[in-house]
């Protein structure tokens, strides 16, 4: 789960915690540790020109201030960095004692940045930082390195809070928060790798809010006149809302958390899940108030949040405001798809009606898709309209399965008209086998028995009937393989030089993606400044009718 962990230390008081969890979660997971330290040596170059004007007289002078500044800028460059290695001894020397591999990093410049460029810069599996360093206030629950940290760069992060809790912390233990995002599920992934490692109980919690509504709809009163009420139709809008959309948000919910309970017991973990009612931020941090937990993991962002967002509102509040350590994931993991869809998704009567008209070698790879294209769009329940467009994407147009044929014809042409001997021929896609009538036909499935008899002579016949291939000469000498309505295509330009460039352009492309056979579709599509093309290619049929 977590190999390489970069461990953020600044010697105050929370930094020795950050020490003992990287180490802990080391051993846990058999990961390196990689201590990192920050100092800013400029910053203090340029404090100290700042404070020149204050020097006594005899400071002042050229050659004494040059040399001043020498000395100091020799002194904090070294000292700092001596500082800061001294910080990252301590952290080694405990690495050593338990055998967990280590090494170090001394960077200069402003910490949050440069942490924030070593963090995407390099291949962490986890940070590991302080909630505060020795430039908090009394009054600051979370420093503002670490809150900058968090909403610049995408690698899950423990923010440790409690200094004692990888001490001890015996009998408590972890809780993930689910909203049903990517980002709450990747959450839960290592919530549940946390609890198989440390053997400690994992829970899961979702909140939904019944009483938003309520509250809106109670402020409308007090500004909607008659008249926009009646139009807003507002009885009807509060019914539909206490009936439908608060027992609606229950049921997802209680779905998230089903979704856990499977994707726990199929990795051996045992997990207990809770709904809670109410404002996400507030309920789950009273919930986190009351039972104490080792450990809180959050979602980096929600399940509203667009990919873009730096940091979730629930996460940042929980952040502020959670006594416990946190762990903010930014992984995104979903759920696989039948977890989701046995637990979430619900199927209207017509789209299984619509379904069962399917043959039965196909409804299986059906049904996958209609559950994919649902979970893509948020949809909870499948209707016969979304089935019929699953089937639309499985089922090719006729002109595209006419064409496919003609490829199929032409390919079985070419292969098997070296070899003497019988050939079978499908009728539904024309895939071609010699020697022996096959069982079904691996391509469509169609039964055997239904195959032709034919020989390579008719096949090539039938071929032709369907449009067939036609082998012409570039300018270069090489041998093209046209089809015969792309050449009826390219024929129909009227004016001699553009119908010469239009040729060269399209067999230069053919050639450099290394095209098999020019198709109609692929001619038309590189000769979109020939006259004439635009009639023809409304009517693909008159193409097809031209001869060479």
């Amino acid at each position: 789960m977590y190999k390489r962990l970069l461990v953020a230390l600044d010697n105050s008081p929370y930094s020795e915690a950050c020490s003992t969890a990287a180490v802990s979660l080391a051993q846990a997971f058999g990961a390196e540790v990689i201590g990192c330290h920050v100092y800013a040596a400029r910053m203090h170059e340029r404090r100290f020109r700042q404070l020149e004007a204050t020097l006594p007289e005899e400071y002042l002078a050229d050659k004494e201030l040059e040399r001043q500044r020498t000395i100091h800028d020799s002194l904090i460059a070294l000292g700092l960095q001596l500082i800061s290695e001294s910080y990252l001894d301590t952290l080694e020397r405990r690495c050593q004692e338990t055998e967990v591999p280590f090494s170090r990093k001394t960077l200069e410049g402003k910490n949050w940045q440069r942490l924030v460029e070593e963090i995407n810069g390099s291949r962490y599996d986890l940070v590991v930082m302080a909630a505060r360093g020795h430039g908090a206030t009394r009054s600051d629950t979370v420093g503002s390195v670490c809150q900058r940290v968090l909403r610049r760069t995408r690698t899950d992060t423990l923010v440790i809070k409690d200094t004692q809790i990888f001490q001890d912390g015996a009998g408590r233990g972890i809780l993930v928060a689910l909203d049903g995002s990517q980002e709450a599920f990747g959450a839960l992934e290592a919530a549940l790798a946390l609890g198989k490692a440390y053997g400690r109980p994992v829970e899961a919690v979702a909140a939904y809010d019944p009483y938003f509504h309520y509250a809106v709809f109670h402020s409308m009163v007090e500004v909607l006149s008659e008249e926009a009420a009646r139009l807003f139709r507002f009885k009807e809008q509060e019914q539909l809302h206490e009936e439908i959309i608060d027992t609606g948000l229950a049921r997802l919910y209680q779905a998230h958390l089903e979704v856990a309970q499977r994707l726990a017991q199929a990795q051996g973990v045992s997990l207990t899940t809770t709904l809670l009612t109410g404002r996400a931020a507030d309920e789950v941090l009273a919930y986190v108030e009351r039972t104490h937990p080792w450990l809180l993991l959050l979602g980096r962002i929600g399940v509203h949040s667009r990919e873009e967002m730096d940091i979730g509102s629930i996460t940042e509040h929980l952040l502020r405001f959670a006594p416990c350590n946190l762990l903010v994931a930014s992984r995104r993991v979903s759920p696989p798809l039948d977890l989701w869809s046995a637990s979430t998704l619900r199927w209207t009567e017509e789209a299984e009606a619509a379904l069962g008209r399917v043959p039965e070698e196909y409804r299986g790879a059906l049904r996958l898709l209609v559950q994919r294209q649902a979970q893509e769009r948020g949809h909870t329940v499948v209707t016969a309209s979304l089935v019929g467009e699953a089937m639309a994407v499985l089922r090719p147009r006729p002109e595209e399965t006419r064409r496919m044929g003609e490829a199929a014809l032409s390919v079985a042409v070419n292969a098997l008209r070296r070899q003497p001997g019988m050939v079978y021929l499908c009728r539904a896609c024309g895939h071609a086998v010699r020697g022996q009538r096959p069982v079904t036909c691996p391509v469509c499935r169609k039964k055997g028995e239904d195959f032709l008899e034919v020989d390579p002579d008719t096949l090539e016949g039938t071929a032709q009937g369907q449009g067939g291939i036609q082998e012409e000469q570039a300018f270069d000498g090489t041998i093209l393989r046209w089809a015969r309505a792309a050449l009826g295509q390219l024929r129909s330009i009227p004016d001699p030089y553009q119908r010469s460039r239009a040729r060269l352009r399209v067999e230069k492309e053919a050639r450099y993606r290394k095209i098999p056979v020019i198709t109609l579709e692929f001619a038309l599509r590189h000769l979109p400044e020939a006259p004439g093309t635009q009639r023809q290619a409304e009517h693909p049929s008159r193409a097809e009718e031209a001869g060479p």
